[in-house]
């Protein structure tokens, strides 16, 4: 399953990230390792050495390329593809007048996609008939088998088409019995869905819980105000 826009863990807050940056078994190649390691050195060279330590170079996000060659928007978050239009724009004699637009009129990057793609899905599972029609059948499996050839993010898109090829979740064969009911649907899109959250090192979710994933996509329990 692709990693359609997956959005990598949330960073910890509070004492968590304060035991994740001064832990012992924090990685030495660490920002607070690297500062610590630095200072050190710095307070025990003498006043007359100068400072040869090595600033590292700043790292810049990667941008996709799409299979024109060109920074593919819709495989690439917004700071990685801004990136690359300013460098373009610096290498290039053109100057253009054009206001920049909102954000909100801005198209969706590779996380915006990936959000909106999965809340489509899920909903359209939660929608699903236990018992659809064979054109509700057809219709649902035509979309998913649909998704490696029309998503997008073209990186995505291949990555998708190799777990229905490679993968057991998500073969043919367990496409086609997922459509068979709204129940087998909305577990097999959860399953799915697990697969990627753990290349993305995300909380997975239990598919078994029935209830949950109803209140997630179809109805919210009372108590809740959405």
């Amino acid at each position: 399953m692709p990693e359609w826009g997956g959005v990598p863990a949330a960073a910890p807050e509070g004492k968590e990230a304060v035991d994740a940056d001064f832990s012992a078994s924090s990685s030495p190649s660490s920002f607070f390792a690297r500062r610590r390691n630095q200072h050190v050195e710095a307070e025990e060279r003498p006043d007359s050495d100068p400072d040869t330590t090595p600033v590292p170079p700043a790292r810049k996000p990667p941008v996709v390329l799409g299979p024109d060659g060109k920074p593919c928007r819709a495989c690439s978050s917004k700071l990685a593809f801004g990136s690359a239009l300013r460098a373009a724009s610096r290498s290039s004699t053109n100057t253009s007048s054009a206001p920049v637009p909102p954000q909100d009129d801005c198209p969706p990057d590779v996380e915006e996609l990936g959000r909106a793609t999965w809340t489509f899905l899920h909903s359209a599972a939660a929608y699903y008939p236990n018992e659809p029609s064979d054109i509700q059948r057809r219709s649902m499996r035509a979309l998913l088998d649909a998704l490696p050839h029309v998503y997008p993010c073209s990186v995505c898109a291949e990555d998708l088409g190799r777990a229905y090829a490679t993968s057991d979740i998500a073969s043919e064969h367990a496409r086609e019995r997922a459509v068979q009911s709204g129940p087998g649907l909305r577990r097999w899109l959860c399953e799915v869905h697990n697969q990627v959250n753990e290349k993305l090192g995300k909380p997975v979710w239990d598919c078994n819980d029935v209830k949950r994933l109803a209140f997630r996509w179809f109805e919210p329990p009372e108590e809740r105000e959405c």
